[in-house]
């Protein structure tokens, strides 16, 4: 039996803390098929944590229609903290992205699939990818299924400026028994592009919508972000700092992103 709440979420943090969000939503929909890399890697305070420990993840997007792209994302996570290893693949995601006649996201529908399993010494790589993706909790979660709708509309504010948003609803159903709960996903960021590379910066967050008797800090989770892609493949860069103080002394995530 598993009850997902947000105290749920603090608890894994506490109890494991390592890690943050990836970076792949900025995946732009093209022409034809587009695979996109993430490694994300958390540093921490002095709890053993090898080198090695981080999140892979992998998205593919291709079009199945003039405005219309398939998706799929998976991720695998390693850790090995005083000794042990251990690995999780992750629950798949699939959905469709919706997007606008110059290639912009502009929506997306999805489903995830409650298909992860653990190898290895311990839970360690479960809690190591959960606290990595921690806005998509139900991706490492084996015992959750997950029904996710959003909105992703962007407004010009200039030359190449561009000011950014996220409204999303994610339902995460336990596979046994629990209970049905209601996240929101938002954010706000701005981004520049040139010829070759978009710049941005935002601020999202995570709040749990169904638990009753929360207050707003034990309700929502938030994370800062700034990073750089390639607009033609190639790789980039991001830096995500969580601004919640109960993550247990986490400090900051960088990742790399490679697309093809």
């Amino acid at each position: 039996m598993i009850k997902i709440s947000m105290t749920f979420l603090v608890a894994a943090a506490l109890a494991m803390p390592l890690g943050a969000a990836g970076q792949l939503d900025h995946l732009r929909p093209s022409e034809k098929a587009t695979v996109a890399l993430e490694l994300s890697k958390p540093f921490i305070g002095d709890i053993g944590l090898s080198w090695s420990s981080s999140l892979i993840r992998g998205r593919l997007l291709a079009p199945i229609g003039a405005k219309t792209h398939f998706m799929v994302d998976w991720g695998l996570s390693h850790a090995r903290i005083d000794g042990t290893t251990s690995t999780t693949l992750s629950n798949p995601e699939l959905g469709i992205v919706f997007s606008t006649d110059a290639r912009a996201p502009l929506g997306f529908v999805s489903v995830v699939l409650p298909l992860a399993q653990e190898f290895g010494d311990d839970d360690s790589a479960t809690f190591t990818g959960l606290l990595s993706d921690l806005e998509h909790p139900e991706r490492f979660i084996s015992e959750l299924w997950s029904v996710n709708a959003g909105l992703t509309p962007s407004t010009r504010a200039g030359p190449g400026t561009a000011l950014d948003f996220l409204f999303a609803a994610s339902v995460k159903i336990p596979k046994n028994n629990g209970d049905t709960e209601l996240f929101g996903r938002y954010g706000f960021g701005v981004s520049n592009e040139t010829d070759l590379v978009r710049y941005y910066a935002e601020l999202t967050g995570l709040a749990i919508v169904s638990e009753g008797g929360l207050s707003f800090g034990d309700r929502t989770l938030h994370h800062l972000s700034a990073g750089i892609n390639g607009l033609s493949g190639g790789p980039g860069f991001f830096v995500r700092v969580p601004l919640d103080d109960d993550l247990g002394g986490l400090d900051v995530i960088v990742g790399l992103t490679f697309t093809f």
